[in-house]
């Protein structure tokens, strides 16, 4: 994982949510967007809770399905405002088996601490909800 600027057409992992409303605006935000199939993140993540929404949190050792859409800058600055980047959510590089680097909104660890995010961990049944795929 690295931090980089963004490329003209880039990629992003979305991870599957619990909440149907932020599922809906994920996916009309990608909508427009080319599909890039199913995959998964290496072992580094973790899964929590926090408003009725799993958050991926760094330094844990969960492997994540993920749907991978190539994106162009302009989704990627919407993306980033929905995702509250820098402030709430931190974008990251990561490696998607199957396809190489692709973006992850990531909550950042300052904010996770202050919100108790970490209070709140995904029981078994909501991780494997939340770790479906938004196709």
């Amino acid at each position: 994982m690295q931090h980089n600027q963004p490329e003209r057409n880039t990629c992003i992992a979305v991870c599957g949510q619990i909440d149907e409303e932020h599922s809906l605006k994920i996916n009309k935000l990608l909508a427009d967007c080319d599909y890039l199939g199913q995959h998964q993140t290496p072992a580094q993540f973790a899964l929590y809770q926090y408003k009725q929404q799993p958050v991926v949190i760094r330094d844990g050792n969960q492997s994540l399905n993920v749907t991978v859409y190539k994106i162009d800058i302009a989704t990627l600055k919407e993306l980033d405002s929905y995702f509250r980047y820098p402030t709430v959510h931190d974008r990251i590089r990561c490696e998607i088996q199957g396809i190489g680097d692709a973006w992850l909104y990531v909550m950042c660890e300052g904010y996770a601490a202050l919100a108790g995010v970490y209070q709140a961990p995904l029981k078994r049944e909501q991780t494997r909800q939340a770790n479906t795929v938004l196709a």
